[in-house]
């Protein structure tokens, strides 16, 4: 059983245990299991990211409304912000 942060580990430890089973068929279960990963994954990702966008249609969230119903709830002074930042360094990009 793997989770969204374990597949990677988890595909690591099948191979890792094909590897030590010993079958003449190393090679082949092998790519499969690496096959399966590769087309599992994407549709892993997608797939969690259709079921949010249709969550938030279906249960029509309003982040601005949310925003300000957590800040009468948890009021902390300051203001609820996001910031978003570009980083550029010259010197590790050339």
């Amino acid at each position: 059983m793997a989770g969204i942060t374990t597949n990677t580990p988890a595909l690591a430890g099948l191979l890792d245990a094909i590897q030590k089973n010993g079958s003449d068929h190393i090679e082949v279960m092998s790519n499969n299991a690496v096959v399966g990963y590769s087309i599992s994954y994407p549709m892993g990702v997608l797939g969690l990211m259709i079921a949010m966008a249709v969550m938030q249609r279906l249960f029509k969230i309003k982040y601005e409304q949310e925003t300000q119903q957590l800040g009468k709830e948890f009021p902390t002074g300051q203001p609820i912000v996001h910031l978003t930042l570009a980083v550029q360094m010259s010197l590790f990009w050339g």
